[in-house]
């Protein structure tokens, strides 16, 4: 009788054993895999930034004369403290919502926004 009481808690500790191994793992995985959409873990986008920004804010951050001038607007530069004090979130929403005469850019992917601005935070004050 207490052979096979022993046997049975033998099988119950091997399935706490690998419970508790699948557990650490996906505990490891999920602290390693960086959440989506965040720009600090993002790697710059150039190629969307061109696609979606440049147009207006210049391949290098700076406003195109032309368009500040038919606005009638000061654009930022995009490397200036100004912008570069906003946080990815600020950054984020301007880009959704728009601010001042800029439009929403609704061209943007939402998969492509952390991109753009972790490349957005590699200009630097003019």
């Amino acid at each position: 009788m207490r052979a096979e009481k022993m046997r049975g808690n033998q099988g119950v500790s091997a399935w706490r054993s690998r419970w508790i191994c699948v557990v650490v793992l996906a505990s490891f995985l999920a602290a390693w895999i960086p959440a989506p959409g965040l720009a600090e873990d993002a790697k710059p986008d150039q190629q969307a930034y061109k696609k979606h920004c440049a147009l207006c804010h210049g391949e290098d951050g700076e406003a195109v004369d032309v368009l500040e001038e038919l606005v009638e607007v000061e654009i930022p530069h995009l490397g200036s403290s100004y912008v570069q004090s906003k946080s990815d979130d600020e950054i984020r929403k301007v880009i959704a919502e728009g601010k001042g005469k800029m439009n929403p850019v609704k061209t943007i992917p939402e998969a492509d926004v952390a991109g753009v601005i972790a490349f957005l935070r590699t200009f630097e004050e003019p």
